[in-house]
């Protein structure tokens, strides 16, 4: 996994959310949920982090380009997490079959960063 792509309408969000993955050496591609789909098509990354305060609306598109790639892609990459306060999953709930880790707010690095570490290690792992 060298590129991560990061949606989120907040600047500051966008920003610990990058530098958080920037410490587990990988690139972060930092985007608003309006490009998100165009940027997701152009850079291939191999781990999505969206903050679903990010318009849902927005992100069907995101989503459903994700799933095109899953079915397609040997491992099923990209990875998603998915970042959210109380409800606001559900609001997404046509995709969870796509969410591979859920993380609540309010994140920090110090929370997201053993997140990360995880579905990296899951990816890379052999399947026995």
């Amino acid at each position: 996994m060298k590129t991560a792509l990061v949606v989120a309408s907040s600047p500051i969000s966008r920003i610990v959310i990058s530098r958080t993955i920037e410490r587990c050496y990988i690139k972060a591609i930092a985007v608003t949920p309006e490009v998100a789909q165009r940027e997701f098509m152009h850079r291939d990354p191999g781990l999505v982090i969206i903050d679903t305060a990010a318009a849902p609306d927005l992100l069907h598109a995101l989503f459903d380009g994700i799933a095109q790639r899953r079915r397609t892609a040997f491992p099923a990459l990209p990875r998603v997490v998915l970042i959210c306060g109380p409800g606001e999953a559900e609001r997404l709930d046509a995709y969870r079959y796509l969410i591979d880790t859920v993380a609540g707010k309010p994140i920090t690095p110090d929370i997201l960063q053993p997140i990360i570490d995880r579905v990296i290690k899951q990816h890379t792992q052999p399947k026995p």
